[in-house]
């Protein structure tokens, strides 16, 4: 129960933290207001409007803003075929045309996280979202493609947590996608079983589908912008950096996150693998072992694991990472080390804006200094507990970067219950999980 509380708290903290960005914007000045062109031209049929892509028809359904503009919203796309069976840890397959009309009027699955019962899950979940104020404007319009929140594991792209509502009063179309999650998005065992970095894939076909649809809704397929919150922004920068979607977007906005950060670059997550196999009854004698199993378990089953990679702080915070793929004749999202790519200067010449939401994840504070059991163990063992928080790298400079964080934010004090503990540690996470790589 405890394991769940904090996981509610993650996904209210990260949705509020995301859509601040969204609610607290200008929406009277600027250079996308409301045009005749764009007016859309809402249809009596009760079947919604269509539209006729390259790939084929979709038919979707109206949806209104919250300054009550009528829009055509187009939900629940598939993109790449269903990663189930023996696609299951396997690169996504893009659809490329549809037999039949796509019926796309109402909310696709999230993809499998531990959800309520009644929340709509499947692993069939490979879906994109367009909302367009008018799919037959005489002139293109900028288009927006976010990234959703959630450590790689969690949220979704569903409108119930990355709408529409506020930026349709603009005239733009703006697109959210679902990729893998967790395990089923980022496993990596390092070889040509599982080379990793699915999910992100997931997201780079969803960015050719964009530019080979986006056009047909009213979308102008040179003038894309990514744009992503945590997860999303450290998505947004890789993208950046990944020699898989050169030409795929045009601008790029990092919402608080970077993946060049404290962690290690890595050629697999081979220890997660291992866990993951052991959370649902797995032998972990070796990769195929690993994976051969894992195809075999319900979907539910991997999603609802989740709390089982955590310690009782809920940490640590970042699990699933990017990984310089090996070459076994795929095609590589990651070639090379982030860093040295930045560095080198081997990054998309597009412009690129990295930003930090202001007390980004302090509120992981909060459930630490006010449970006596937790505060006690983070003071007691510190030494053990403070380099798994704080995304230490796991080698002998892990303890005695421990002790310097406690001094520096801490005051060298043990954590108490009191407004300076609660300042010192919530900034403490906060620049571990987020300031650092920004900055950096």
């Amino acid at each position: 129960m405890f394991f769940k509380t904090l996981l509610i708290f993650f996904v209210v903290g990260q949705t509020l933290s995301c859509r601040s960005k969204v609610e607290n914007a200008d929406t009277s000045t600027g250079s996308l207001q409301n045009d005749e062109s764009t007016k859309p031209r809402r249809q009596s049929t009760e079947e919604g409007p269509l539209t006729v892509t390259p790939a084929g028809p979709i038919r979707g359904s109206w949806m209104e803003t919250r300054r009550g503009r009528p829009f055509q919203a187009y939900r629940g796309i598939r993109y790449a075929e269903p990663p189930v069976g023996e696609l299951r840890f396997k690169p996504p397959v893009p659809i490329l045309h549809y037999k039949k009309e796509v019926d796309a009027s109402k909310e696709g699955p999230a993809c499998p996280l531990p959800v309520p019962p009644t929340y709509y899950i499947d692993e069939d979940c490979l879906t994109i979202n367009v909302y367009t104020p008018n799919n037959n404007s005489t002139k293109p319009l900028p288009v927006i493609f976010f990234i959703h929140a959630g450590g790689f594991y969690s949220m979704t792209g569903r409108s119930d947590l990355a709408g529409p509502h506020y930026l349709l009063d603009r005239d733009i179309v703006l697109v959210t996608i679902n990729y893998r999650l967790g395990s089923l998005g980022f496993l990596s065992t390092g070889d040509a079983l599982a080379p990793g970095n699915n999910g992100y894939k997931d997201q780079v076909v969803a960015l050719r589908w964009v530019q080979k649809n986006i056009r047909a809704f009213g979308g102008d397929p040179g003038l894309v912008t990514i744009a992503g919150c945590s997860a999303g922004s450290f998505s947004v920068m890789l993208h950046m950096l990944s020699p898989m979607t050169k030409g795929l977007f045009h601008r790029a906005i990092s919402i608080s996150g970077s993946p060049i950060n404290q962690l290690p670059d890595r050629h697999d997550l081979y220890s997660l693998a291992v866990k993951q196999a052991e959370l649902v009854g797995c032998l972990t004698s070796n990769s195929k072992a690993i994976i051969d199993c894992l195809k075999t378990k319900p979907f539910r089953e991997i999603g609802d694991s989740l709390v089982g990679f955590f310690n009782q702080f809920y940490d640590p915070t970042l699990l699933w990472s990017p990984v310089v793929e090996r070459d076994f004749g795929q095609e590589r999202y990651l070639t090379m080390r982030p860093i040295d790519a930045v560095r080198q200067g081997k990054m998309h010449a597009v412009p690129y804006i990295i930003s930090q939401t202001h007390d980004e994840f302090f509120w992981k504070a909060f459930p630490v200094v006010q449970n006596k059991t937790l505060r006690d163990t983070m003071n007691s063992e510190w030494d053990q507990y403070a380099p798994i928080s704080f995304q230490l790298a796991k080698d002998e400079t892990a303890v005695p970067s421990a002790r310097k964080l406690r001094q520096a934010y801490l005051g060298d004090k043990p954590i108490a219950e009191n407004k300076e503990s609660a300042d010192g540690l919530g900034k403490l996470y906060a620049d571990a999980l987020i300031g650092f790589g920004v900055h950096r």
